[in-house]
């Protein structure tokens, strides 16, 4: 048995193919009919092609779909006037003595589902959408210092993950850049694994820890800031009782003559509850024309 690499095309599958009569001699010129069981599931006709090599050995050339599956890899042969074959390889993650890389963590020993490269992308992808969130808030300017103090606090915080997020990738690439490729050591690779889950799941949380979950992520006091129509809506339908004047020359005392009490012979419109006064003018009378020629506010 001869170990091959997971979804490799470096070796191929060989096997010998001997005489029916004496059982001996290598059969060759055949055209055998090879099938393949990967990891005890049925026999299939394998995705490599088949060729003859010489003194009655063939090969199935390598392909990643027939190495596909971790575990023994069962060839079963045939030829005319020849003895069939079984061989029997083993397909493994790694082969001894070869270079591992950082996204190598599926390894014998690893725990169920341990995958480091799916969580730093998560947490890439998580900073990407704060970032998103922070470039598209409204700038409406009846709430400009609300924003202006929410991006600072945004900022600074996605400033303060981005660099624990540096530093933690840069910590955890130089864990899987040792970890061991012997299947001997699946003891050590899970303790490393377990070490790495244990700094991905800090990411996640610090991450989690400036998003506000109110189905948009973004916080409260900007998700709330009025559009324009909100705005122009608010301004026509307010109560003018509820406004403060310091201004005599005003469109809210312009406004006033239209809608609150107004005495003539007084000159006087009065604010809006028909009693104070809110600013005075003189009229001016012509008994030949109309009552009231002028009204000249004071």
């Amino acid at each position: 048995m001869y170990q091959i690499k997971q979804s490799s095309t470096a070796r191929p599958l060989m096997f010998l193919m001997v005489d029916s009569t004496d059982h001996v001699t290598g059969k060759t010129g055949l055209t055998p009919t090879v099938t393949l069981s990967k990891n005890g599931g049925a026999f299939a006709s394998p995705s490599g092609a088949v060729s003859e090599v010489a003194h009655g050995w063939y090969a199935v050339a390598g392909n990643a779909t027939d190495s596909s599956t971790l575990g023994p890899l069962a060839l079963h042969a045939t030829g005319t006037a020849a003895d069939p074959t079984d061989v029997i390889y083993d397909c493994v993650l790694d082969l001894p003595g070869v270079a591992q890389t950082g996204d190598s963590f599926a390894r014998v020993g690893a725990p169920a589902g341990a995958s480091v490269s799916a969580d730093i992308a998560a947490v890439k992808a998580e900073t990407a959408a704060i970032n998103a969130k922070t470039t598209s808030l409204p700038s409406d300017p009846a709430d400009a210092s609300d924003i202006a103090a929410s991006f600072v606090t945004v900022n600074a915080t996605l400033a303060t993950l981005t660099g624990f997020v540096d530093t933690e990738v840069a910590a955890i690439k130089a864990k899987t850049d040792a970890l061991p490729s012997d299947p001997a050591d699946a003891s050590v690779v899970a303790g490393l694994i377990a070490a790495l889950e244990a700094k991905v799941d800090i990411v996640d949380t610090n991450v989690d820890a400036i998003l506000v979950d109110t189905g948009t992520d973004i916080p409260a006091s900007l998700d709330a800031v009025p559009t324009a129509l909100e705005n122009a809506d608010a301004l026509l339908n307010r109560d003018m009782s509820a406004v403060t004047v310091t201004n005599s020359r005003s469109p809210i005392n312009a406004l006033r003559i239209l809608r609150n009490k107004v005495d003539v012979p007084l000159g006087t419109v009065y604010a809006e509850d028909d009693a104070t006064a809110a600013w005075t003018f003189t009229t001016t009378t012509d008994a030949g024309a109309e009552a009231i020629t002028v009204v000249d506010p004071t």
